[in-house]
């Protein structure tokens, strides 16, 4: 899994990602004759950073670093050193932190997020969005959040709306506000990567 350097924030933070590797696309007609496109990709990305405000590191060498990490996750060859619970805003979060051992025999750890359900083939998620279409259509989900987004002085809106499936699994994703009309434009790649670099 190739690893690109993305560049140093503005926290002194290094910032590496994968992707994003586009899996499900489909475009369709709502029962309003609006054509909406859906995308699903993934990506992953891990900033590097540390309290000293000297920190530097070899770019090279932390790229090749974090692609055998990558693959000894993939692997399974680490080990558990510890859990870190969070509560924000109600919500428990935890952070599993574990100690890879890279070729050479050096140790390293890092903070993961719980790993995400089994990866959905594409006919698994044809038929979670034919769902989610039928519970859009019904009025069935829940507004859980609102961004805002100033885009050549207009404010984009994209509503985050979490879906309840017939399986029990929730599934949370952006919807233009009704008052907007379909972008005309969508961002390049490098525009969305800016976006996430700041």
């Amino acid at each position: 899994m190739k690893k690109t350097f993305e560049g140093k924030g503005r926290d002194g933070a290094y910032h590496f990602s994968t992707g994003p590797e586009t899996i499900y696309e489909r475009t369709y007609q709502d029962a309003n004759w609006t054509q909406i496109s859906v995308g699903v990709s993934r990506g992953t990305g891990v900033s590097l950073s540390s309290t000293d405000p000297d920190y530097t590191i070899d770019v090279e060498q932390a790229r090749n670093d974090l692609e055998e990490i990558a693959l000894l996750h993939q692997q399974d060859t680490r080990d558990l050193v510890r859990v870190i619970e969070t509560t924000v805003n109600g919500h428990l979060h935890r952070t599993f932190v574990y100690k890879y051992v890279l070729a050479d025999g050096r140790e390293t750890t890092m903070g993961e997020g719980p790993d995400s359900e089994e990866r959905r083939s594409p006919a698994q998620i044809e038929r979670d969005f034919e769902e989610i279409e039928r519970l859009h259509r019904r009025g069935e989900r829940e507004l859980v959040g609102v961004i805002e987004t100033e885009v050549e002085g207009k404010i984009d809106r994209t509503c985050k709306y979490k879906y309840l499936l017939a399986d029990g699994r929730e599934i949370t994703g952006g919807e233009g506000g009704p008052e907007q009309t379909p972008p005309t434009r969508s961002l390049s790649v490098e525009q969305v990567k800016e976006i996430w670099r700041l």
